[in-house]
């Protein structure tokens, strides 16, 4: 029996610490050597080390076969004459950025044949790993087609599956402005596919049988002060979520929104703060600790770790970065924060305490209303300040506490938006007598 018990504990350890390893594990759209701007290879890395650990797909090397995803049957280019082939290949830019719109049935048929020659045939610079079925999901460039590949598979060669669908096939999808740059795997468990005009948010689910729908155009929040979504100088970039069902865009210029995929507004946060000129942030992934890792596509600068809350960056000294089009992890934002207030012992409202004579509950807000109990307080005009996660005051409150047990009832605005906030305390002398994390549902 303690035989046993030793061997389920090593298991379990082993298992353990393979998860935590996993909890690092990211994705790179890179180019066949550094400096490059041609993104068709993928590989798996170590986010804290940037260390290779599997050549997913290699151009030059990787054997593989296209697959239709519903019948599982091979898929096959159409059969071009040279002359078409070459007229497609004048409207492709190396920098994977412009493309001139193409309305002759001819050319877009060589485009197809393009994208079918290599599943990054006409590159790739959007990409998100559904960690729960181990897929690793992209689109190509030019083309649209939503692709995936079985991270389980280690045969000998590669199986891309192909999703047809209009929504993201679209004949005419080839300018730059109507490409999807931008992927991510939602808390929800579906992908989200952005196009850089922000005019097609494109869901799609990520179980046996996969379905597309297309959410609509975003809608810039009022609150952004003419900072829109849409116009050119936000194209690019890269998405990532929050475990509270949110996604972030991140633009190829270091801008930051905040996407509501219930409403479709987005909401503008800022410009990312400490990255060297030019450095375009093509790529996002978050890591273990949540923290937001980003890539550029156009120099070989390396990795930086950005703070979602302050924008603030820290250069990473890893191993290897290469520049990248594209990066992917299976982590959440904030995803600790979701962990602290599932603990059991939170939904007692004695344990909410962060000091011993407030009370704040219940936690999560599901009704509207929060309720915070002042005990043993000396009388006097007390603040209290509600702030987002981008450090934007959403809400300010002046109590006045006459009596030695006083309870307030906060009735929050219906318009706020659902997620995480600091709620903070401040006594008549201006100290911070509580601040805690508060879930509004």
């Amino acid at each position: 029996m303690r035989y046993k018990i030793l061997l389920f504990s090593c298991l379990f350890s082993s298992i353990f610490s393979v998860a935590q390893n996993n909890a690092n594990t990211g994705f790179a759209i890179v180019t066949n050597s550094n400096g490059r701007m041609n993104w068709v290879n993928i590989q798996q890395i170590d986010l804290t080390t940037g260390e290779v650990t599997r050549k997913v797909f290699d151009r030059e090397t990787t054997a593989f076969t296209m697959l239709d995803s519903k019948t599982k049957l091979p898929v096959a280019a159409p059969m071009l004459q040279p002359k078409s082939l070459a007229v497609a290949k004048e409207h492709l830019v190396q920098s994977g950025v412009a493309i001139k719109r193409m309305p002759d049935p001819e050319q877009e048929a060589a485009v197809r044949k393009m994208a079918y020659e290599h599943p990054t045939g006409t590159m790739v610079a959007a990409a998100a790993f559904d960690k729960r079925h181990n897929k690793l999901f992209f689109t190509p460039m030019h083309f649209g087609e939503l692709r995936w590949v079985d991270l389980y598979d280690q045969g000998s060669s590669l199986k891309v599956y192909c999703v047809s669908n209009a929504l993201m096939t679209d004949p005419g999808m080839h300018t730059d402005a109507e490409q999807f740059t931008r992927m991510v795997i939602g808390a929800d468990g579906n992908g989200y596919a952005l196009s850089n005009d922000a005019n097609s948010l494109v869901r799609f689910t990520t179980g046996k049988n996969i379905t597309l729908t297309k959410l609509g155009q975003l809608k810039d929040d009022p609150a952004n002060g003419g900072q829109s979504v849409h116009v050119r100088s936000m194209y690019g970039g890269d998405m990532i979520a929050d475990a509270f069902g949110k996604l972030y865009l991140i633009t190829a210029c270091a801008a930051v929104y905040r996407i509501d995929p219930q409403n479709l507004v987005a909401s503008f946060l800022g410009y990312i703060d400490g990255l060297p000129k030019g450095y375009t942030t093509n790529g996002a992934a978050v890591d273990a600790n949540g923290d937001v890792i980003v890539s550029t596509a156009n120099t070989i600068s390396g990795y930086y770790k950005v703070d979602l809350l302050t924008l603030k960056v820290e250069k990473l000294a890893l191993a290897s970065q290469p520049n990248s089009s594209d990066l992917a992890s299976g982590n959440l934002a904030f995803q600790n924060r979701v962990n602290d207030l599932g603990n059991a012992s939170l939904r007692d409202p004695s344990s909410l305490l962060t000091n011993s004579q407030i009370t704040v509950f219940p936690n999560p807000v599901t009704t509207g209303n929060l309720n915070i109990v002042f005990n043993s307080l000396n009388a006097g005009r007390y603040d209290l300040e509600l702030v987002d996660l981008s450090g934007k005051t959403v809400l300010q409150k002046q109590l006045n506490i006459s009596l030695r047990k006083q309870s307030e009832n906060l009735l929050m605005d219906a318009a706020l938006a659902k997620g995480v906030y600091q709620l903070k305390i401040t006594s008549p002398s201006k100290k911070l007598l509580s601040s805690q994390t508060i879930l509004i549902q």
